[in-house]
């Protein structure tokens, strides 16, 4: 076998394995995956309140953003906007997880084993107008406009914020 084509096949071999790896890189989580204690972002105000009761607190939304926000406790916030949930936000343990079991204080770890690696990974977000050292990972189903975000603000590998966003990602 010459130089030539002992060569060609490696090429090929190389071709192959790049595709492979770059359609097991590809995978995305799935539209149904992006939820939070039990509620998802077609949801309305109403089946929010129906499943929770009222809210700890309920204050007007900022900008043109969100038209309104509730809380229970200190640590789940729901944004809504035109009466459907536009963000989910979870900052504390309390039991809230995704279907798929992935928590607040979670190992980042443990939720990529889940997920898989074809995250979107931002360092130092700008976050409600201050700029910390944290490190962000987002999931986008498909071509949708949702997002599973999941943010490690003190770079422990555990995650601090565990969020669900309908819309622009910065929000």
């Amino acid at each position: 076998m010459s130089k030539v084509n002992l060569f060609k096949r490696f090429l090929l071999f190389v071709c192959i394995m790049v595709v492979m790896a770059s359609a097991t890189a590809s995978a995305q989580i799935r539209e149904d995956q992006v939820n939070l204690g039990g509620l998802d972002l077609t949801m309305t105000y109403d089946d929010v309140i129906a499943c929770f009761g009222p809210p700890d607190v309920e204050k007007p939304g900022n900008f043109q953003l969100v038209d309104k926000v509730i809380m229970y406790g200190d640590d789940i916030e729901i944004s809504f906007l035109n009466n459907k949930i536009r963000k989910i936000m979870v900052s504390g343990d309390n039991g809230w997880a995704t279907s798929d079991g992935v928590r607040f204080g979670m190992p980042l770890a443990e939720a990529f084993e889940i997920y898989g690696k074809d995250y979107e990974s931002i360092m130092g977000v700008a976050y409600q107008y201050m700029c910390v050292s944290q490190k962000s990972y987002s999931y986008t189903p498909g071509d949708t406009n949702l997002v599973l975000r999941m943010v490690d603000s003190d770079n422990s590998g555990r995650i601090h914020y565990l969020m669900i966003i309908k819309g622009t990602p910065e929000y």
